[in-house]
Parts: structure tokens; sequence; C-alpha cells
């Protein structure tokens, strides 16, 4: 994510930090929905009509007063429930005030007490005349038709989910897919333009979902403040139509176009001008509830204007068919939510996230699709850089593994001791006993240059008969002990042989600045002491065999007899 531009690292930083605020109200969620009709354990008192009060104490100058008589409560659970926006509520028990929720004007947030799910318990207030003040803080707010729930809080709670069961599924679909994108976005390492597609989509996912969630009316039967649920509803709307464009800036072929910078400036403005009306307490989210949808209407113009361009060029193929159609799909219930809400606020809206979700399920699966490609394409090129750089009969590596080893820059010449290694009389096998028994000599040959020396560092085999080993870092008496080390296994596999007899000469040297201009200059002189140890090997054997022809003993002499420290040593 390195290439992540500078604008959209603040963004992506605003959004993240807006999402884990949401998500301290949204946790432990147990979601409600108002209903009008009358269910068995609570009663609804609905189309009750108010007194209009006046007055300059009012913030309107209206307020709206009921009166209730609730009768003997039949349970210590019956409660008198309302839900309210932007108004001030005061309850009154036969003149006493037993309830109220105002705003207080010297706080951050709190022009308006927000949506409030009111909770008045009535087994204290047996037989007495309940009067509900409703003091709109808003002029949008006057005249709302309020319903009152009497009876068993944990039944209406229960009754109420009914009626927003659908909108609240929807929303945690959305959540929850777009928490899968996220987590699939290190399927995409090394293709980071897609890891960003995926993850953008994921946030907006996330934002949707949880806008979704917290706007229906039961969720503040939760016990949050009223106050930061509301603010961070809107935060949400407003942030969404940003995240979506960034989404289809990093999508589509023109991210520099000028029309994406003017809607995002545009935007941030606009979210800009809404906090600073809230905290100067001009005017609150709610009354500037305009302009966040204004932003939605210049996004999809945009969003359609390139969108348009974009299929000029790619001239309608798959990928654009499917998202012309999630596109339109949730901008029509963009469209269709904002229209209702200005028709009639209380009627419920999910056109908008249901839309939604059919765009991120045609996206999400068409980049999914990409991602399951991407990690076939990586398995293949793992087996493909496996059989380039590995000797297939041994499975060390290989010379040209050598070659890219000692050609990066991050290899390092100072320190590094190079070791030689060459398997004796491997031709005179081949000839005598086949090439499946020269095969054999060259794989347990490898195995014990592992087990030796493959903890210190790496082995290859740079072909035939011929192994070399680098070592960074360690002391010349590690290598001396490693070299022990593999005679003592060459006499022990000698033992067991019956027809093979295992000599492996080598030589090795430290890297000097003084003498070699390159890794391979310490290689030569290491080469040399090795060829010198072969020779004497050689010669060793040969006069083994000599001396023990008389006696037709077959037993060759051991790798520890006949190796000189002097010959493979270095001389430094």
């Amino acid at each position: 994510m390195s290439d992540f531009k500078p604008g959209l690292k603040i963004y992506l930083g605003i959004i993240i930090a807006a999402v884990i605020f949401t998500l301290f109200a949204v946790f432990g969620s147990h979601l409600k929905v108002t209903s009008a009709d009358p269910c068995e354990g609570y009663t609804v008192l609905k189309d009750m009509v108010p007194s209009v009060l006046t007055g300059r104490e009012y913030p309107c100058g209206v307020a709206e007063s009921y009166v209730i008589s609730p009768g003997m409560p039949e349970d210590h659970n019956e409660v008198l429930m309302f839900y309210t926006k932007h108004s001030n509520v005061t309850v009154y028990a036969d003149g006493e005030c037993i309830y109220e929720i105002k705003t207080d004007p010297r706080g951050l947030w709190e022009l308006s007490p927000g949506h409030v799910w009111n909770k008045i318990p009535l087994l204290n207030y047996e037989g007495a005349k309940l009067e509900i003040v409703i003091i709109p803080v808003y002029k949008q707010v006057i005249g709302r038709n309020v319903t009152f729930y009497l009876g068993n809080g944990d039944d209406i709670r229960s009754a109420a989910n009914k009626q927003s069961w659908a909108s609240t599924f929807i929303a945690q679909i959305v959540i929850i897919t777009g928490l899968f994108f996220i987590l699939f976005v290190p399927m995409f390492r090394g293709q980071s333009r897609k890891g960003k597609d995926l993850l953008l989509l994921g946030l907006f996912s996330v934002e949707m979902g949880l806008w979704g969630v917290m706007e229906q009316d039961s969720f503040l039967l939760m016990d949050i403040d009223p106050v930061a649920a509301t603010t961070t509803i809107f935060l949400l709307l407003m942030i969404m139509p940003s995240s979506l464009l960034w989404y289809f800036r990093e999508t589509l072929s023109h991210p520099d176009h000028p029309l994406w910078d003017v809607t995002v400036g545009f935007n941030i403005v606009a979210m800009l001008l809404v906090l600073l009306g809230e905290i100067t307490t001009l005017a609150h989210v709610r009354q500037t509830v305009i302009l966040t949808h204004l932003q939605m209407v210049v996004t999809i113009a945009c969003l359609t204007y390139m969108l348009v361009l974009e299929n000029r060029e790619r001239k309608n193929d798959r990928f654009m068919r499917r998202m012309f159609f999630g596109v339109g799909m949730s901008f029509a219930g963009a469209l269709i939510d904002v229209a209702l809400y200005y028709f009639n606020e209380d009627i419920p809206r999910f056109a908008m996230i249901l839309g939604f979700l059919c765009f991120i399920y045609f996206m999400g699966t068409n980049m999914l699709i990409e991602a399951r490609n991407l990690v076939d394409a990586g398995s293949k090129a793992v087996s493909f850089e496996k059989i380039a750089f590995h000797d297939q009969l041994t499975g060390a590596m290989n010379r040209a593994a050598f070659s890219y080893d000692t050609g990066t820059p991050e290899f390092k010449k100072e320190g590094c001791i190079v070791v030689m290694f060459d398997l004796n009389n491997l031709k005179a096998v081949n000839d005598n006993l086949g090439h499946d028994k020269g095969d054999i000599y060259i794989k347990e040959s490898a195995r014990i240059l592992q087990e030796c020396f493959g903890p210190m560092g790496s082995v290859y085999r740079m072909g035939g008969d011929e192994f070399c080993s680098l070592i960074h870092d360690k002391p010349l008496e590690a290598v001396r002990g490693a070299v022990k080390k593999m005679r003592e296994a060459c006499d022990k596999w000698n033992a067991s042989s019956k027809d093979i007899v295992m000599q492996i000469a080598c030589g090795y040297q430290l890297y000097d600045f003084r003498m070699d201009y390159d890794i391979a200059d310490t290689g030569r002189r290491a080469d040399k002491l090795m060829y010198h140890n072969k020779l004497e090997l050689k010669q060793m054997l040969k006069t083994a065999h000599s001396d023990v022809a008389d006696t037709e003993t077959k037993e060759a002499p051991s790798a520890a007899e006949i190796v000189s420290e002097e010959t493979i040593s270095p001389t430094i």
C-alpha cells in the first residue's frame, strides 16, 4: 500500500476513525423496530391529539402535551415507551417531574438530543395521570406523530424487531461482506492496485452496513448515548459518498481526471461545513442534511459521467456490464431513499442499502475471482521458481540460484566463506556400476553436505560432481568443525556401502578484499585448495588399494585417514 496517494491516506484515516467510533456504539447491538399494531403483552396508543403549548421558553416557540392515564401496572416490568427525534422531553406524574431529557447548550454536539427511545417505568406511579411534554428543537420536526407503547418492556422490544428484521439483516450482510473483503486484501500482495480496490470496497461496505444498522429507529433501544449515535449516523452518511468516489477513482482508467478532484473537493468542503456548524452550534447535522444529500447527488453525477467515459473505451465488456448493473441498482436505491425522506421521514427506507448490496456483490465477486486467479498463477510461479533454482536430482539449489544470490545488491562479500566440494571417482562409478549407482552417490553426498553445512549457509550443486557452500558471519573454526562432521558421515556411509566408496574433496577460503575483487575470486582460491585435496585423495586411495591387494581386502581407507587439514584449510 506504499503507493497510496497522500490525500487518500488522510481520507482513509478519517474513515477508519469514524468506523472505530461507530463500532463502540454498534457493539452488542440487539435491534428493535417500532410496530404500530397491538401485540400481546403491550398496547399501542396512536393517533393521540396533543395540546399545543406556546412560549418563548421553547426553542421553536411551540411544544406538544399528551395526557395518558395508564391505570394500575400489572407487573414490575410495565413501562411507557415512545420514540422522539430532536426534541426535549419532560414527563410529569400528577404534576411531579419524573423524567426529563434535554439539550445542554454548553455541550459540543448537544444542539439536539438526537433520536431517543424514552422509557418510563410505571411501577411507582399507580393510577397517576401522566403528562408528556415534547419540545421540538428544530422546526422540521414540529407536528410529528408520536406513538406510545404501554405494557411489558421486553414484549415491546421483542415484537418491534419484527418490523425491521429485513433492513437490519441486509445491513449486517453488508458489514460481514465488507470485513470479508478486507481480510482478503493480503491475497493481492504484489498487485497493489487490486489490493487497494478490494480494501476501499471493503471499507465502503463496512461504512454502508454500519449506517444501515444505526439508521433503524430500534438501534437506539440499546443503552448508548443518543447524541453520539445520531451524530455518528450523519457522519457515516457524509463519509460514504467520498469513499465510493475513492473506490471508483482507483478502479477506473482515468484516476487523474480533474472531475475526481472537483467532486471529492466539494464533498470535503460540505463535510467541513456540516462539522463546523455543529461545533460552533450554528446548525446541527440534522439541519444541514440537505448538504449531505447534495453530496450524494453530485457523487452520482460524477460517477455516471466517468462510467460512461470508461465504457466508451472498454466497449461494454463483461466487467462494465456488471458494474453498470450494480451501480444502477445502488443509485436508484439512493434516489428512492432521498425522495422518501422528503416525502415522509417516518417511512422505513432500505432501498439504498439493498441496491448497494447488489453493487458490492457484483464488484466484490469479480475481484475475488481475480484473486483466485492470482493465487493460482502465484502457485505456478512458485513451482516454476523451484524448478529454475533447484537441482532436480538432489533438491539442492543450482548454479542459477548461486548466480542470483551472489548477484543481488543485498549480498555481502565481507565475512563470506566459500567452500568448494568435488565428488571423487564419480565417473568411475557411472562407468563401472551404472548411472543409477552414480545418482545414489550424488544424492547421498548432497544429503551429507546439507546436514553438515546447511545449518550454517546455502549449499549449491554447481553441476556434475561439483558442489559449493556460502557461509556468512561464521568463524573458520565452525567450518573446520563442519568438515570434520562431513568426514565422519562419509566414513559411516562407506562402512555400510558394498560397492561405492564416497570421497568428498573440499577446500575453503574467506573473502579477502586485498586479494579478491569479488566472491568469484574467493571461489577460485577455494577451488585450488579443493583440487589439491582431490589429487591427494585419489593418490591415497590408489596407494591403499595397492597395499591391500595381496590380502584381497576390499575395505577402502577412511576419509579421516587420507584427508590432510593443511590441504583444505585457508592460507589466511
